[in-house]
Protein backbone atom coordinates (compact mmCIF):
# COMPACT_ATOMS: atom_id res chain seq x y z
CA UNK A 1 0.00 0.00 0.00
CA UNK A 2 3.09 2.53 0.46
CA UNK A 3 3.81 1.96 -2.89
CA UNK A 4 0.50 3.11 -4.18
CA UNK A 5 1.01 6.68 -1.90
CA UNK A 6 4.34 7.03 -3.52
CA UNK A 7 2.69 8.29 -6.42
CA UNK A 8 0.74 11.14 -4.78
CA UNK A 9 3.78 11.72 -3.13
CA UNK A 10 5.47 12.81 -6.57
CA UNK A 11 2.77 15.35 -7.25
CA UNK A 12 4.82 19.26 -6.60
CA UNK A 13 3.47 20.60 -3.67
CA UNK A 14 2.60 17.19 -1.91
CA UNK A 15 4.46 17.00 2.02
CA UNK A 16 3.54 13.30 2.31
CA UNK A 17 -0.05 11.27 2.65
CA UNK A 18 -1.91 8.74 4.58
CA UNK A 19 -4.66 6.30 4.41
CA UNK A 20 -6.96 4.75 7.05
CA UNK A 21 -9.68 2.41 7.74
CA UNK A 22 -13.36 3.35 9.14
CA UNK A 23 -12.22 3.72 12.58
CA UNK A 24 -9.74 5.59 12.00
CA UNK A 25 -6.60 3.05 12.25
CA UNK A 26 -3.54 3.81 9.78
CA UNK A 27 -3.41 1.35 7.16
CA UNK A 28 -0.23 2.87 5.22
CA UNK A 29 1.82 6.09 5.64
CA UNK A 30 4.05 8.28 3.62
CA UNK A 31 4.94 10.72 5.50
CA UNK A 32 8.30 12.26 7.54
CA UNK A 33 8.91 10.47 10.53
CA UNK A 34 8.08 13.75 12.72
CA UNK A 35 4.63 12.44 11.94
CA UNK A 36 3.52 10.13 14.69
CA UNK A 37 1.21 7.67 13.98
CA UNK A 38 -0.94 7.99 17.06
CA UNK A 39 -1.39 11.50 15.64
CA UNK A 40 -2.21 10.29 12.46
CA UNK A 41 -4.87 7.93 13.91
CA UNK A 42 -6.58 11.02 15.44
CA UNK A 43 -6.86 13.24 12.85
CA UNK A 44 -7.79 10.17 10.36
CA UNK A 45 -10.32 9.07 13.10
CA UNK A 46 -11.75 12.38 13.04
CA UNK A 47 -11.88 12.63 9.20
CA UNK A 48 -14.63 9.50 9.20
CA UNK A 49 -16.67 11.28 11.98
CA UNK A 50 -17.06 14.25 9.77
CA UNK A 51 -17.51 12.62 6.88
CA UNK A 52 -20.10 9.94 8.68
CA UNK A 53 -22.08 13.51 9.72
CA UNK A 54 -21.91 15.10 6.34
CA UNK A 55 -23.45 12.39 4.72
CA UNK A 56 -26.48 12.51 7.43
CA UNK A 57 -26.84 15.70 7.23
CA UNK A 58 -26.67 16.21 3.20
CA UNK A 59 -28.09 12.35 3.19
CA UNK A 60 -25.98 11.39 0.39
CA UNK A 61 -21.54 10.41 0.38
CA UNK A 62 -19.38 12.85 0.85
CA UNK A 63 -16.73 13.50 -1.32
CA UNK A 64 -13.74 15.41 -0.94
CA UNK A 65 -12.99 17.18 2.61
CA UNK A 66 -10.66 20.53 1.82
CA UNK A 67 -8.88 22.52 4.49
CA UNK A 68 -7.11 25.32 4.19
CA UNK A 69 -4.94 26.94 6.50
CA UNK A 70 -2.34 29.64 6.36
CA UNK A 71 0.69 27.57 5.77
CA UNK A 72 -0.43 24.71 4.75
CA UNK A 73 -3.83 22.44 3.45
CA UNK A 74 -5.31 19.19 4.32
CA UNK A 75 -6.98 17.31 1.58
CA UNK A 76 -9.10 14.11 2.92
CA UNK A 77 -10.79 11.77 0.41
CA UNK A 78 -13.53 9.00 1.06
CA UNK A 79 -12.33 5.55 0.20
CA UNK A 80 -15.97 4.24 2.03
CA UNK A 81 -14.30 1.91 3.76
CA UNK A 82 -11.53 4.68 5.34
CA UNK A 83 -10.06 7.89 3.97
CA UNK A 84 -6.81 8.74 2.13
CA UNK A 85 -5.59 12.24 3.45
CA UNK A 86 -3.06 13.83 2.05
CA UNK A 87 -0.81 17.18 3.36
CA UNK A 88 0.17 19.40 0.97
CA UNK A 89 1.17 23.54 0.49
CA UNK A 90 -1.48 25.70 0.46
CA UNK A 91 -1.34 27.00 -3.14
CA UNK A 92 -0.88 23.26 -4.87
CA UNK A 93 -2.55 22.98 -8.02
CA UNK A 94 -5.76 20.76 -6.85
CA UNK A 95 -6.85 20.34 -10.39
CA UNK A 96 -3.73 18.33 -10.98
CA UNK A 97 -3.13 16.50 -7.49
CA UNK A 98 -6.43 14.90 -8.46
CA UNK A 99 -6.17 13.78 -11.18
CA UNK A 100 -3.04 11.14 -9.19
CA UNK A 101 -5.15 10.96 -6.08
CA UNK A 102 -8.28 10.24 -8.02
CA UNK A 103 -6.76 6.86 -9.26
CA UNK A 104 -4.36 6.16 -5.88
CA UNK A 105 -8.41 6.50 -3.85
CA UNK A 106 -9.76 3.79 -6.49
CA UNK A 107 -6.91 1.38 -5.73
CA UNK A 108 -6.84 2.17 -2.58
CA UNK A 109 -10.57 1.32 -2.22
CA UNK A 110 -10.19 -2.41 -3.08
CA UNK A 111 -7.40 -2.90 -0.75
CA UNK A 112 -8.96 -1.03 2.39
CA UNK A 113 -12.26 -2.90 1.99
CA UNK A 114 -13.01 -5.10 4.53
CA UNK A 115 -13.80 -9.11 3.15
CA UNK A 116 -17.19 -10.33 4.21
CA UNK A 117 -18.30 -14.16 3.71
CA UNK A 118 -21.65 -13.23 2.29
CA UNK A 119 -19.63 -10.87 -0.45
CA UNK A 120 -17.61 -14.43 -1.33
CA UNK A 121 -21.10 -16.15 -1.65
CA UNK A 122 -23.21 -13.63 -3.55
CA UNK A 123 -23.53 -13.97 -7.35
CA UNK A 124 -21.48 -10.85 -9.13
CA UNK A 125 -23.00 -8.74 -11.53
CA UNK A 126 -21.17 -6.90 -14.46
CA UNK A 127 -21.48 -3.17 -14.45
CA UNK A 128 -23.14 -3.53 -18.08
CA UNK A 129 -25.64 -5.53 -16.45
CA UNK A 130 -26.09 -3.69 -13.93
CA UNK A 131 -26.88 -0.70 -16.20
CA UNK A 132 -29.34 -2.89 -18.85
CA UNK A 133 -31.29 -3.51 -15.53
CA UNK A 134 -31.31 -0.19 -14.35
CA UNK A 135 -32.43 1.13 -18.08
CA UNK A 136 -35.09 -1.21 -18.12
CA UNK A 137 -36.27 0.25 -14.23
CA UNK A 138 -36.01 3.49 -15.81
CA UNK A 139 -38.29 2.77 -18.79
CA UNK A 140 -40.48 1.20 -16.52
CA UNK A 141 -40.99 4.00 -14.19
CA UNK A 142 -41.32 6.66 -17.39
CA UNK A 143 -44.08 4.39 -18.90
CA UNK A 144 -45.89 4.41 -14.85
CA UNK A 145 -45.48 7.87 -14.57
CA UNK A 146 -45.64 9.32 -17.76
CA UNK A 147 -47.96 7.58 -20.36
CA UNK A 148 -50.21 7.14 -17.48
CA UNK A 149 -49.49 10.29 -15.40
CA UNK A 150 -48.85 13.54 -17.15
CA UNK A 151 -47.17 12.91 -20.71
CA UNK A 152 -44.26 10.95 -21.97
CA UNK A 153 -42.81 13.36 -22.93
CA UNK A 154 -42.86 15.72 -20.43
CA UNK A 155 -41.41 13.52 -18.38
CA UNK A 156 -38.40 13.05 -20.93
CA UNK A 157 -38.08 17.31 -20.60
CA UNK A 158 -37.73 16.98 -16.76
CA UNK A 159 -35.24 13.95 -16.63
CA UNK A 160 -33.61 15.86 -19.52
CA UNK A 161 -33.11 19.11 -16.82
CA UNK A 162 -32.21 16.83 -13.68
CA UNK A 163 -29.33 15.09 -16.08
CA UNK A 164 -28.35 18.50 -16.47
CA UNK A 165 -28.41 19.28 -12.79
CA UNK A 166 -26.57 16.64 -11.77
CA UNK A 167 -23.55 17.21 -13.87
CA UNK A 168 -22.19 19.45 -11.04
CA UNK A 169 -22.19 16.76 -8.85
CA UNK A 170 -21.29 13.91 -10.93
CA UNK A 171 -19.31 15.41 -14.23
CA UNK A 172 -19.31 11.49 -15.94
CA UNK A 173 -23.85 11.90 -15.62
CA UNK A 174 -22.80 13.58 -19.10
CA UNK A 175 -22.60 10.70 -20.98
CA UNK A 176 -26.33 9.75 -20.01
CA UNK A 177 -28.24 10.67 -23.43
CA UNK A 178 -31.80 10.73 -24.57
CA UNK A 179 -32.67 8.68 -27.65
CA UNK A 180 -35.42 7.54 -29.38
CA UNK A 181 -37.54 8.22 -26.41
CA UNK A 182 -35.68 6.61 -23.96
CA UNK A 183 -32.81 7.14 -21.45
CA UNK A 184 -29.66 5.84 -22.72
CA UNK A 185 -27.05 4.56 -20.12
CA UNK A 186 -24.38 2.51 -22.36
CA UNK A 187 -22.12 4.86 -22.54
CA UNK A 188 -21.20 5.02 -18.87
CA UNK A 189 -19.87 1.37 -19.20
CA UNK A 190 -16.41 2.26 -18.09
CA UNK A 191 -13.74 1.26 -16.49
CA UNK A 192 -12.93 4.45 -15.15
CA UNK A 193 -15.93 4.35 -13.45
CA UNK A 194 -16.75 2.64 -10.03
CA UNK A 195 -20.47 0.99 -10.00
CA UNK A 196 -21.12 2.81 -7.04
CA UNK A 197 -20.49 6.03 -7.80
CA UNK A 198 -22.67 5.18 -10.74
CA UNK A 199 -25.58 3.72 -8.25
CA UNK A 200 -25.03 6.83 -6.56
CA UNK A 201 -25.80 9.48 -9.03
CA UNK A 202 -28.62 7.03 -10.65
CA UNK A 203 -30.27 7.18 -7.61
CA UNK A 204 -30.12 10.69 -7.28
CA UNK A 205 -31.60 10.95 -10.52
CA UNK A 206 -34.19 8.78 -10.00
CA UNK A 207 -34.96 10.73 -6.37
CA UNK A 208 -35.28 13.92 -8.44
CA UNK A 209 -37.67 12.37 -11.08
CA UNK A 210 -39.75 11.15 -8.23
CA UNK A 211 -39.74 14.71 -6.71
CA UNK A 212 -41.07 16.28 -9.99
CA UNK A 213 -43.79 13.66 -10.41
CA UNK A 214 -44.94 14.35 -6.71
CA UNK A 215 -45.38 18.04 -7.65
CA UNK A 216 -47.95 17.37 -10.45
CA UNK A 217 -49.58 14.16 -9.53
CA UNK A 218 -49.38 14.83 -6.28
CA UNK A 219 -47.49 13.18 -3.06
CA UNK A 220 -50.01 10.14 -2.84
CA UNK A 221 -50.70 9.28 -6.76
CA UNK A 222 -46.95 9.63 -7.44
CA UNK A 223 -45.89 7.50 -4.68
CA UNK A 224 -48.58 4.62 -5.71
CA UNK A 225 -47.08 4.14 -9.09
CA UNK A 226 -43.53 4.47 -8.07
CA UNK A 227 -43.78 1.76 -5.68
CA UNK A 228 -45.98 -0.32 -8.11
CA UNK A 229 -42.83 -0.29 -10.24
CA UNK A 230 -40.32 -0.33 -7.52
CA UNK A 231 -41.37 -3.54 -5.52
CA UNK A 232 -41.86 -6.11 -7.50
CA UNK A 233 -38.51 -4.81 -9.49
CA UNK A 234 -36.66 -5.22 -6.33
CA UNK A 235 -37.87 -8.60 -6.00
CA UNK A 236 -36.67 -9.62 -8.90
CA UNK A 237 -33.22 -7.58 -9.23
CA UNK A 238 -31.95 -7.38 -5.35
CA UNK A 239 -28.24 -8.19 -6.60
CA UNK A 240 -28.70 -5.54 -8.86
CA UNK A 241 -29.45 -2.76 -5.92
CA UNK A 242 -26.54 -4.13 -3.82
CA UNK A 243 -23.63 -4.14 -6.80
CA UNK A 244 -24.27 -0.34 -7.14
CA UNK A 245 -24.19 0.15 -4.00
CA UNK A 246 -28.26 1.68 -3.67
CA UNK A 247 -29.26 -1.36 -1.05
CA UNK A 248 -33.42 -0.49 -0.27
CA UNK A 249 -32.00 3.56 -0.30
CA UNK A 250 -34.76 3.78 -3.25
CA UNK A 251 -37.46 2.38 -0.97
CA UNK A 252 -38.38 5.52 -0.30
CA UNK A 253 -37.29 7.57 -3.19
CA UNK A 254 -40.96 8.92 -3.82
CA UNK A 255 -41.40 10.55 -0.70
CA UNK A 256 -38.03 11.74 0.11
CA UNK A 257 -36.25 15.43 -0.89
CA UNK A 258 -33.90 14.87 -3.52
CA UNK A 259 -30.47 15.49 -2.96
CA UNK A 260 -28.88 19.26 -3.79
CA UNK A 261 -28.78 20.94 -6.66
CA UNK A 262 -32.38 18.54 -7.37
CA UNK A 263 -33.86 20.00 -4.20
CA UNK A 264 -36.81 22.67 -4.62
CA UNK A 265 -36.34 22.59 -8.29
CA UNK A 266 -38.98 24.83 -10.45
CA UNK A 267 -39.84 23.47 -13.54
CA UNK A 268 -41.99 24.51 -15.39
CA UNK A 269 -43.37 22.69 -18.98
CA UNK A 270 -44.31 24.48 -21.62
Amino acid sequence: MESILKDINAVVGVTGCFVCNDEGQVLASALPELFDETILSSVGRIMIQTMAGLATTRRRKTGDVDLIYSQGRFIAKNLREGCLCILCVRNINVPLLNLTASAVAKKLKKVAKKPEPEDMEAPSLGLDEALRAMSNFIEQLMEELGDKGFGREDLLKIIEYRLIKLKASYPFIQAVSISGGKVDLSLLLSESLDAEDVGEALGALIRGICYSARGILGLEEAEARYRRVYHPFYQQNEVLFESLGLGQTLEKAATEEPPLPLAGVDLRLD
